[in-house]
């Protein structure tokens, strides 16, 4: 029995089995975990996300798109979707994998994606280093041209943005921008990773990615070197004249960046300052 479609939209006609160099791929990805993220092949050459988002978007709400690069010896294309639900995802896997969808003359063949794919031809790669949940962000899928003002009003609409640093792009062929952001709390940033990451955020016209930054990632965006481990974002000051005022810490150290956190420590017998 075939699950009843959502929303009354219906599957298409079943198609042929799948081409030999797809059928073992899909035997080995079946297993993926279910998620809203799909990957997609046997689409024609030159579609573009566009077109895809248009096909797909009769289904259900399609957050993310990307063409993946051609593979010189695969005579399709492949692309990643996600979608606005697993629900809707599932619904895809479920009706149009090996079916043909409206607005194509040939079956697709859909799954769950893989994390750790890349590339039309879908083989597995190293996993990125796992992200600790932080006040500190990556993000990419910015339009090129944007510059660190216009990332600070655009996500400054959902919190306190300290830092902002565009990264330089690693081609000249790169279409988009990324940038490493400090939000001013964890809670911001955990809003923007989870609730933002894959939409449209207020201010821009495409989806972004959103992600916690990984450890290896300085905010040059270069990889960081071997530091002494004691080094950290919390310092101790002393010799501050006596009776200042947290407030007055904050206004002379925020002149040299953000001040997230300030306690004044009450001075021992004898100390002056």
């Amino acid at each position: 029995l075939r699950r009843q479609p959502l929303d009354g939209k219906q599957p298409p006609p079943p198609a042929s089995p799948p081409p030999a160099h797809l059928q073992k791929l899909l035997q080995e990805q079946a297993s993926e975990p279910p998620s809203d993220k799909v990957f997609m092949q046997g689409l024609p050459q030159g579609i573009t996300e566009e077109q895809l988002r248009a096909i797909f978007g009769e289904y259900g709400t399609v957050t993310f798109c990307k063409v993946l690069a051609p593979h010189p010896a695969k005579p399709d294309l492949a692309c990643l979707l996600r979608m606005g639900s697993l629900e809707e995802a599932k619904w895809l896997i479920g009706n149009l994998d090996k079916n043909i969808p409206k607005g194509l003359t040939s079956p697709v063949f859909i799954r769950y994606a893989n994390a750790g794919v890349q590339g039309a031809d879908a083989k597995p790669v190293a996993q990125a280093p796992v992200a600790v949940p932080s006040e500190k962000l990556y993000m990419k899928g910015l339009p090129l041209g944007f510059t660190e003002e216009s990332v600070a009003r655009v996500f400054g609409a959902y919190g306190s943005v300290v830092f902002c640093k565009l990264l330089p792009p690693p081609h000249p062929n790169v279409t988009d921008a990324a940038c490493l952001v400090r939000m001013g709390t964890l809670e911001e940033a955990r809003f923007l990773a989870e609730k933002v990451d894959g939409a449209v955020p207020v201010g821009l016209a495409q989806p972004v990615t959103i992600r916690y930054a990984a450890s290896n990632e300085r905010w040059d965006g270069s990889q960081r070197p071997p530091v002494d481990p004691a080094v950290q974002d919390n310092l101790y000051v002393k010799g501050l004249p006596a009776g200042t005022s947290e407030e007055a810490v904050r206004a002379i150290f925020g002149e040299h960046g953000g001040v997230l956190s300030c306690r004044l420590i009450p001075p021992g017998p004898g100390v002056a300052d």
